[in-house]
């Protein structure tokens, strides 16, 4: 690798880099599952009793406790919370480059594949999330570049790294058990001499069993806390039980698949999905093993998950994301034109729908071509916290010696956590959840009138008072959110508290 290599390699992470920071905790507002993991993360930097506090929901605790020292660095809780993911997004970068490199050998490949993971939407959107997706992907590749390093010089030290991603990703999420079961497969690309030697197959099982065995007790771990349990009951909430798939074996898998090929064709963009198509086909035919083993690590949880999946959205394939691409940069290039002309022309057709897509996800999102499930979630309803950050720095704008009391609607999620977030540390103002649909101001928000400022905050579809200022509303603000398919809008409204005026 010669330093043009270099400056090209430097260029490209650096182009990542920007794609994942610029204006990321700004563009878009706080989600739903973002709030609750960032707001987590406060209470157990606040209070080191409470290190398992996600137990008490059913989920891992890994990513929160990586958001602890990241909130100790940054003063906006939300950009704390996503830099963790765009951290784990710049190591997947490294790691598929070196996983390209252990495949095939080909810096071409490698330098194709380093850009496809830099600048690939699919991956760009969920980077610049306060979720556990990215960090997951992040494990799960690790382990497969050890793997596939492990493969070439069975050793005991690897085993031990090998461990420590899956017990990574299995305290990240719970599809890093997948991890477990896909580990072996590198065995697929390990040198033909050394499967016919009995040795090699004695170390290279030993040491699977060693990382089996390592990565089961780092999550382990857990049982330290409260709750454990509850991470077992939690999934089945997400997954259909064996007997519902027998009674209806094709009724989630056929819809789950054909949004899979839609999330493909939305975040991976259509030329890079036809390129991965060609680049797979070739591959199989040249190289099957190599085809068979990325295969296995892409479709196999696909299948699994669409098979099974209760609830299915883009970011529980993340993880496959990476391998697919591997696929689309193999492709692009062994369909390299000769004529300068026209690999003039492959380039535009391929950068062009990437630069589009990524330039309205990191600067204009609610422009952005998305999967229906996702731009409703993270835009359009009431799981989007648009003007959280307003209402916030509002409320922090008052007196210190006053003291405020705002109600929410709902308990646990974008509100009250979302608010929560950006008001922590503020000893002078209360937030507290409400029962929704809100028909009226609730009693204790109109007896705590008298020594406090009162405020009530409510999404328009959880809204139910016809005639607010009769019923002492006053508002301060509304925030109105990307316009849903139908042109309808959901506005959140912040209002003031007062006395009712008697009828």
């Amino acid at each position: 690798m010669n330093h043009k290599d270099v400056i090209l390699i430097a260029v490209i992470f650096f182009i990542g880099i920007i794609l994942r920071l610029y204006s990321l905790g700004t563009t878009l507002p706080v989600f739903v599952d973002e709030a609750i993991y960032v707001r987590w993360a406060q209470v157990m930097k606040a209070e080191e009793t409470l290190r398992f506090l996600p137990l008490s929901d059913g989920k891992q605790p890994l990513f929160m406790w990586l958001v602890i020292p990241s909130l100790k660095l940054f003063s906006d809780p939300l950009f704390a919370g996503r830099f963790i993911s765009v951290l784990s997004g710049l190591g997947i970068m490294i790691e598929m480059g070196l996983v390209s490199w252990l495949l095939f050998r080909s810096k071409q490949v490698a330098i194709i594949t380093f850009f496809l993971i830099a600048s690939s939407p699919f991956l760009v959107f969920f980077d610049r999330k306060a979720l556990v997706d990215s960090l997951l992907t992040f494990w799960g590749m690790g382990a497969l570049v050890l793997g596939l390093l492990f493969v070439r010089n069975p050793r005991f030290d690897l085993s031990l790294l090998i461990g420590g991603a899956l017990g990574g990703a299995w305290l990240t999420k719970t599809p890093g058990e997948f991890f477990f079961f896909l580990l072996p497969t590198v065995l697929l690309v390990a040198p033909k001499k050394s499967l016919a030697d009995w040795k090699f197959l004695l170390k290279a099982l030993s040491g699977f069993l060693v990382a089996l065995i390592v990565g089961f007790g780092i999550y382990n771990i857990l049982r330290l806390g409260p709750n454990f349990h509850l991470i077992g009951s939690r999934n089945l909430d997400y997954i259909y039980s064996l007997n519902e798939i027998i009674s209806h074996p094709l009724t989630p898998l056929i819809s789950n698949l054909e949004q899979v090929g839609w999330w493909l064709i939305i975040l991976m963009t259509l030329p890079i999905v036809i390129l991965g198509v060609i680049g797979a086909y070739r591959m199989l035919r040249r190289m099957p093993s190599k085809a068979l083993l990325l295969f296995v690590w892409t479709i196999g949880p696909i299948l699994i998950e669409s098979i099974f999946g209760k609830v299915f959205t883009a970011r529980y394939i993340l993880f496959t994301v990476p391998a697919m691409l591997l696929f689309g940069a193999y492709g692009i290039s062994r369909v390299s034109p000769k004529p300068t002309i026209l690999k003039i022309a492959v380039l535009i057709l391929i950068a062009t729908p990437l630069i589009w897509q990524n330039y309205l996800i990191v600067a204009r999102p609610a422009l952005a071509w998305l999967p229906p499930v996702e731009r409703n979630g993270y835009m359009e309803e009431w799981t989007a916290g648009y003007g959280l950050r307003e209402i916030a720095a509002y409320l922090k704008g008052r007196p210190d010696n006053i003291n405020i009391l705002v109600g929410t609607e709902g308990f646990f999620g974008t509100m009250p956590d979302g608010l929560q977030m950006y008001l922590e540390g503020r000893s002078n103002i209360r937030v507290v959840g409400l029962a929704y649909p809100i028909k009226d101001i609730p009693t204790s928000l109109n007896n705590a009138l008298g020594d406090n400022e009162v405020y009530l905050i409510a999404n328009k579809s959880r809204f139910e008072i016809m005639d607010p200022p009769k019923h002492g509303l006053e508002l301060v603000s509304s925030f109105a959110k990307p316009s849903r398919v139908d042109g309808s809008t959901e506005i959140l409204y912040f209002y003031r508290v007062k006395p009712q005026l008697p009828i």
